[in-house]
């Protein structure tokens, strides 16, 4: 996170605070690479058991019930 001088922004002033995205280069950003390139979807267990959960449909009186 990097921190600015408050700027004027449409009559309103800013907290001070100016959030960004990380860059390749900061340390966060290489955490946030490796963490999210390798994701390989969800487990085929865990792919299962939501499958099974479909398959029974909506439980009674859930919002999805008819």
């Amino acid at each position: 996170m990097s921190t600015h001088p408050p700027r004027q922004t449409n009559g309103r002033r800013d907290s001070g605070y100016w959030v960004e995205a990380p860059r390749t280069t900061d340390p966060i950003g290489f955490v946030l690479r490796d963490a999210y390139a390798r994701d390989q979807g969800i487990p085929d267990d865990m792919a299962a058991l939501l499958r099974q959960l479909t398959d029974k449909g909506p439980v009674n009186g859930g919002p999805d019930a008819h």
